[in-house]
């Protein structure tokens, strides 16, 4: 189809990727990746008719956006259970529920043409995917129980995480620095409503806290995301009421938008270089994006073309270059007509000086504080460009007793937290001991000592 590029307050270029017209024809919140390259493809669900339905997914070929059917003739697919990820290695990754017969499908592009297996049988209306620096595919979903489920080689391993679950889980997945699972969503707390939940694997037991109790039903996504000190943050919108929960020490609840506004994707929150916050939302026929600066949130609708004038939910993703790139779907007034577009660019309101902010890393460091371990400690490190590492403890004897990083890392600071326990949770001995940062070509290592 012949691309429309719209450039919009010199802050936003907006491209539409693809229309359609009059009912029955119907675009969900499309789900946006970006791979190595940072080229952007875009999931979308088209239903044609009550009982066909289309999973497409879009890329840029020679400046057009292309669609690749891969999914069709469905009598259903449930747009809640719909998700996308790449993994290190590029290769593109969806998960879908399809109801003829009842099946969560995971779906995978290689060189030639999709490949498909069914990870579980029972209706699930919620699914989120992520991948792990080892391209290790991990899915929370919704199958009468909060469901883990990892791929490893080509065998999933599932697990039950929470059997308390109400109807709309609305649950997202997220990993932590060591590749550990972390995910939100609605546990059931009481006949008229739901509680937040969040649940973190460690030393292969599930913990589990309550974040908050709004005590109304649910039917929206959760969208989970770790911060750079690792530490989880939450957004959730329990009957439109945008809530932004995140934790230190302890959890703290915000409410983002006074007026109302939902989010449409698991997809819908992005922390930036800078540790801030920014969440896609709809609100009034309006899509907006808003972001957190020191204690205040603020707001910036979207623009859309001169054919649509109510915008909707959608996905975001932050690039290295600290580029924005969004899809999101619109539509007229009476909704006969609908566009998915792609909008990338920086917000208004922190475009100037933006890339000046962005951390400039000459080299690999590794800092620990303090290096005298009674309870815990943290660790620091910071990396000049994509590249896989190694972070890991050993005795004096040389001897590697903990491994707390292995694998590709894109270029930023990271930090961790460790309590001085070995790769069994066991609390380590007394002594001193070293922990080594290394990339293959270059090393730092730092001495710790631990005192009970």
């Amino acid at each position: 189809m012949l691309l429309l590029v719209l450039s919009l307050l010199n802050t936003w270029t907006m491209e539409v990727v693809t229309t359609g017209a009059a009912p029955p024809t119907f675009w969900t919140c499309p789900i946006i990746i970006l791979d190595s390259l940072t080229k952007p493809y875009i999931l979308v669900q088209r239903e044609r008719t009550e009982q066909t339905n289309f999973l497409l997914l879009y890329s840029k070929e020679n400046g057009n956006w292309i669609a690749d059917t891969f999914e069709s003739n469905q009598s259903h697919l449930y747009t809640t259970s719909i998700d996308m990820v790449i993994d290190p290695q590029n290769r593109i990754w969806c998960v879908y529920t399809i109801s003829n017969p009842y099946a969560l499908i995971v779906a995978h592009k290689n060189s030639f043409a999709w490949e498909k297996d069914t990870l579980d049988t029972f209706p699930s209306s919620w699914a989120s995917i992520i991948s792990d620096s080892n391209a290790i595919l991990h899915i929370a979903y919704q199958a009468g129980s909060l469901i883990y489920a990892s791929l490893r080689g080509s065998m999933w391993e599932k697990e039950t995480v929470d059997s308390e679950i109400y109807t709309e889980s609305g649950c997202a997945i997220n990993l932590d620095l060591l590749g550990q699972p972390q995910i939100s969503y609605f546990r059931y707390g009481s006949i008229m409503g739901d509680k937040l939940w969040y649940a973190h694997k460690i030393d292969n037991q599930w913990h589990f806290e309550e974040i908050d109790n709004p005590d109304v039903p649910n039917w929206d996504p959760t969208s989970i995301r770790l911060n750079v000190d690792n530490q989880p943050c939450i957004v959730y919108c329990p009957t439109g009421r945008l809530r932004y929960a995140y934790k230190d020490t302890v959890w703290h609840i915000e409410l983002v938008s006074s007026s109302g506004g939902q989010i449409a994707t698991h997809k819908s929150l992005v922390i930036d270089f800078l540790n801030r916050p920014y969440i896609l939302y709809y609100y009034g026929g309006n899509t907006i994006l808003a972001h957190k600066e020191s204690i205040s949130w603020h707001e910036e609708m979207l623009p859309l073309t001169a054919t649509t004038t109510r915008g909707y939910g959608g996905s975001l993703q932050i690039d290295r270059e600290g580029v924005f790139h969004i899809a999101r779907f619109a539509t007229n007034n009476d909704g006969t007509y609908y566009e998915v577009h792609y909008i990338y660019g920086t917000p208004e309101e922190i475009e100037e000086g933006w890339k000046d902010e962005i951390p400039k890393i000459k080299g690999l460091k590794l800092g620990i504080y303090p290096n005298i371990v009674t309870h815990n400690t943290k660790l620091e490190f910071t990396i000049p460009e994509e590249q896989h590492i190694n972070l890991a403890l050993y005795d004096v004897l040389g001897r590697k007793v903990k491994l707390f990083i292995n694998g590709n890392f894109e270029q930023g600071c990271y930090r961790l937290t460790w309590d001085g326990t070995d790769d069994s949770g066991r609390k380590l001995s007394e002594g001193v001991y070293f922990i080594r940062l290394d990339n293959q070509t270059e090393a730092f290592t730092q001495k710790v000592v631990i005192l009970k």
